[in-house]
C-alpha cells in the first residue's frame, strides 16, 4: 500500500505540473476546459485507486487474522 501511496502522490505532481502547463500554454477556452476536466477526471481516478488499495490491505489482514486464529485453535 506505501507503493501505492507513492504512486497517488506521483500523480498528484504530474496533474498540478499539467495544470499549470495547460493554463500557461492553451489558448482556446474551451479546449482548456475539456482538457482540465480529463485530467481532474484522471486524478480523481489515481485517488480511488489508493483508496481500494487501502481496503484490499485492510482486508487481506484481517483474512490473515481469522486464519491465524482459526488455526490455532485448530491445533
Amino acid at each position: 500500500a506505501e507503493e501505492l501511496h507513492d504512486l497517488e502522490n506521483k500523480g498528484d505532481d504530474i496533474y498540478e505540473l499539467f495544470i499549470i502547463r495547460l493554463f500557461e500554454e492553451e489558448k482556446d477556452g474551451i479546449e482548456l476546459m475539456k482538457v482540465k476536466e480529463i485530467m481532474h477526471e484522471m486524478e480523481q481516478t489515481t485517488d480511488a485507486a489508493e483508496h481500494v488499495g487501502k481496503c484490499l490491505k485492510s482486508i487481506l489482514v484481517k483474512y490473515i487474522e481469522s486464519l491465524e486464529e482459526h488455526i490455532w485453535n485448530y491445533w
